[in-house]
């Protein structure tokens, strides 16, 4: 039963994050990890969520736990860990992000590497 429950807040939770109900999201996140704390995509949507809220530490928490490894680098850039950065730092979309320019760095990056990117675009503003 509890796998069930567990799916139907995760699923909930997603939901309330797309919306931008954050209090709603985290409310349905936090019960879907209690119930099935192996749930990845529970995990990582609560990472993404703690990271949308500014929860650095806590994003890189469930990241970790998620085994998202490239969103946790941008979590860790976010909170300064310099030995984050992500090889490939120095790719078209980590400029895209560095420039603020976020739509274009949609379009020239693939979708597993925007999180690099991120991390190294914060990184690089950082220093």
């Amino acid at each position: 039963m509890a796998p069930d429950a567990a799916r139907y807040y995760a699923d909930r939770g997603r939901n309330h994050l797309a919306k931008g109900d954050y209090s709603w999201a985290r409310a349905d996140l936090d019960q879907a990890v209690r119930l099935d704390p192996k749930d990845t995509e529970a995990r990582l949507a609560r990472g993404v969520l703690a990271f949308a809220e500014g929860r650095f530490a806590d994003a890189a928490a469930d990241f970790e736990a998620a085994d998202a490894k490239s969103w946790l680098g941008v979590a860790h850039a976010k909170l300064g860990k310099s030995e984050a950065l992500p090889p490939a730092a120095e790719e078209p979309c980590a400029a895209a992000f560095f420039g603020g320019q976020f739509r274009r760095a949609v379009e020239v990056c693939p979708p597993d590497a925007l999180p690099r990117a991120a991390a190294a675009a914060e990184l690089k503003r950082r220093q």
